[in-house]
């Protein structure tokens, strides 16, 4: 085990079991585990005691790295470290057995501080055993706490918002930050890919009630123009990248965006009555003030990016005027 606590490093590829051909890819250590990447690009978390073989070239952590490193593997150009005999691993411990015995032997020798010792590690079971159980809380709420935290934070790292391994944010996860809205990291990647500054404020306020609107809510069946079905089909292929992040995480990825908000968002911010977007899309009132108040709301978000996407942030001020006029407005409270 200390061999392998010593070799098995962030950076190196490792087989699992003895005479295994899977593989991983070892992005960090802590304590006897570590946390790599298979070769299908799947998270994983093991015991040191699994790994079977370590190679010696240290790759760095960029994913086309890690790619290059399983071939190199699987082409049997990497280098497998030798590992110690067991009969040279051994002695270290031998010799740390003979130094503990030979320490009960000149304690034996002494009995009031035999029995004083005694009483001493009596006197501590209790603070021990508070030890093992806190321990274990510990492992559980790492469990359920730290580690879909380390899935969502490997998601932001992949798309440029996180540093993972410097614990820092990026200059793109600051303003990314300030979004106060829902799916963040979807309307995130729709500005950071040029996506929102490219559209009308039409357009760009349907984008964001496909956003903000319930995924199972039905706001009527309006005719998506070409435009906006360029702009829908665009945004898909941005969702389905994040989606596919996401799986490779373990995590459920965000539901699908719902088509009929954006086409009613897009008729109201075009400039159609109230009373004839009630008529035409059938939907609840209510459900209709509450999707373009959250539509309107996430465009005011949008709107303040001022300084890291000026072109987004006044095509979102535009479509916020659009869809935040009256009686939306009042509704919301703006």
């Amino acid at each position: 085990m200390r061999w392998l606590d010593r070799e098995v490093v962030p950076g190196r590829v490792v087989g699992i079991g003895r005479g295994s051909r899977r593989l991983v890819f070892v992005t960090e250590r802590r304590g006897d585990g570590l946390t790599g990447v298979r070769e299908n690009g799947r998270r994983v978390t093991l015991a040191l005691e699994r790994v079977g073989s370590v190679y010696e070239e240290t790759h760095p952590l960029a994913e086309g790295a890690r790619d290059a490193a399983f071939e190199r593997v699987r082409a049997g150009a990497a280098t497998p470290l030798r590992e110690p005999r067991l009969r040279d691993a051994r002695a270290p411990a031998e010799e740390s057995v003979a130094l503990i015995n030979d320490l009960i032997e000149s304690l034996s020798g002494q009995g009031g501080e035999r029995a004083r010792c005694e009483r001493a590690l009596w006197g501590v079971l209790e603070e021990a055993e508070t030890f093992e159980r806190m321990e274990r809380r510990i492992e559980a709420v790492r469990g359920e706490v730290w580690e879909p935290f380390e899935r969502r934070a490997r998601v932001l790292e992949h798309f440029g918002y996180l540093d993972f391994f410097a614990e820092r944010v990026t200059e793109s996860g600051r303003w990314l930050a300030d979004l106060r809205l829902d799916r963040p990291l979807l309307a995130g990647e729709a500005i950071a890919r040029g996506l929102f500054a490219s559209l009308d404020a039409p357009r760009a306020a349907a984008l964001m009630a496909a956003l903000a609107a319930d995924a199972e809510r039905d706001y009527g069946e309006l005719e998506l123009d070409d435009a906006l079905v360029g702009a829908l089909a665009r945004f898909d292929r941005i969702a389905y990248d994040v989606a596919s992040v996401e799986w490779r995480q373990d995590l459920e990825p965000a539901p699908e965006i719902n088509f009929s908000a954006a086409a009613t968002a897009a008729r109201w911010a075009a400039g159609i009555e109230w009373a004839a977007l009630v008529r035409q899309t059938r939907a609840e009132e209510g459900d209709l003030f509450r999707m373009l108040s959250r539509t309107g709301e996430s465009l005011l978000q949008v709107s303040n990016l001022h300084d890291s996407h000026p072109e987004a942030a006044r095509v979102a001020a535009l479509a916020a005027a659009a869809i935040l006029r009256e009686p939306v407005r009042s509704e919301a409270g703006i």
